[in-house]
């Protein structure tokens, strides 16, 4: 099987998804922080834009560390993207907005 497959619809027509299928995670993670949300093209004035969904657990891979207390770029960044998920990040910015808490 070939490492790109064009998803089809009714009578064989494309339907505008595709998967991709990488050997390494590490370059599947590349590839998702490159192109996700990046513009593909622009017909008049619509502009399409390439959408990339993981289907693997989480995005940390283990290896072993020099120093258990580095910080590096990833952990910050992985630090960052679980502060945003659901409300938690705009919970603490409207904290920080307030002068007491309401109830």
């Amino acid at each position: 099987s070939s490492p790109i497959e064009i998803v089809r619809g009714v009578g064989g027509r494309p339907t505008g998804q595709a998967l991709a299928y990488f050997e390494d995670a590490v370059e599947a993670i590349r590839a998702k922080d490159a192109l996700h949300k990046r513009p593909w093209c622009v017909m008049g004035t619509d502009v399409y834009r390439v959408e990339i969904l993981e289907d693997f657990r989480g995005r940390t891979l283990v290896t072993d560390e020099d120093t258990p207390g580095d910080v590096t770029e990833e952990k910050l960044r992985d630090a960052a993207r679980k502060s945003m998920i659901g409300n938690t990040y705009r919970d603490r910015e409207q904290m920080k907005q307030m002068k007491y808490r309401q109830y």
